[in-house]
């Protein structure tokens, strides 16, 4: 029985003999070149060239705008912020606003964590011109209309008490936090269900006026722009963002 044993590991063994089975690892590609470059403004920003698609990619996030930077009642206020700011810019309807994105082959979503709300944008260069137009009326003249905030306040709420039903949720979001984060206000979560729906328009307004603001902006731009090119987009986009109001 032993033998047996002992073959069978033999034969197992050898069957993965690097000779036999590994082939030698591909040559790893090379680190992406990112840059430091900085603005008119003197703000500086992220920046890598890529030649291969003719995209341009650009990521805004602000600083401290996220949940844990909010008062406890206001938690929701930045998720809140990030499913209606897309509901309508300018003179643009929601529906509008999408309809001209897409015309143009715009990519355009809005995410909020703990720390940041942040914009995601992707457009081809030729639309270059139409395209930043409507990120920076997207940045400056959000609309909030009222019936959108009350859809996606309903939304937000009935969202958060599925997961506060939901042991799994609960104990990953409600209670490892203050398990984990004690004495920081990672430990109290995105908000809950009845906060949300005491928020209004208002309170949005607030949101964009005091965080979407040129002192917590963070830049990253890459895609298929050369340095002086993405230079002169930093520009175009940051000189449009008002400082924070003292």
């Amino acid at each position: 029985m032993i033998k047996k044993i002992f073959c069978v590991v033999l034969i197992f063994v050898s069957g993965l003999s690097p000779a036999k089975n590994f082939e030698p690892s591909p040559a790893q590609p090379k680190t992406a070149r990112v840059k430091e470059l900085v603005s008119s403004q003197g703000i500086k920003f992220w920046y890598h060239q890529d030649k291969s698609t003719p995209l341009v990619n650009i990521r805004i996030a602000f600083k401290n705008s996220g949940a844990a930077h909010m008062e406890l009642t206001k938690r929701s206020v930045p998720s809140l912020y990030a499913w209606t700011v897309l509901c309508g810019s300018g003179k643009y309807s929601k529906e509008e606003f999408q309809e001209r994105l897409q015309n143009i082959s715009v990519k355009l979503y809005v995410n909020a964590d703990f720390d940041h709300v942040a914009f995601f944008y992707k457009y081809p260069k030729i639309v270059s011109d139409e395209a930043i137009n409507l990120f920076l009326i997207t940045l400056n003249s959000p609309k909030f209309e009222k019936k959108e905030v009350e859809k996606k306040k309903q939304s937000l709420s009935y969202l958060l008490e599925t997961y506060q039903n939901s042991p799994i949720w609960w104990y990953q979001n409600v209670m490892m936090p203050k398990m984990l984060f004690e004495d920081h206000p990672y430990r109290d979560g995105l908000g809950n269900a009845e906060d949300v729906l005491k928020l209004y328009k208002t309170d949005l307004k607030k949101f964009h006026e005091e965080h979407i603001v040129l002192d917590n902006v963070d830049v990253c731009i890459f895609g298929d722009l050369s340095e002086d090119e993405s230079v002169k987009l930093a520009d175009k986009i940051l000189k449009n963002i008002s400082r924070k109001k003292e």
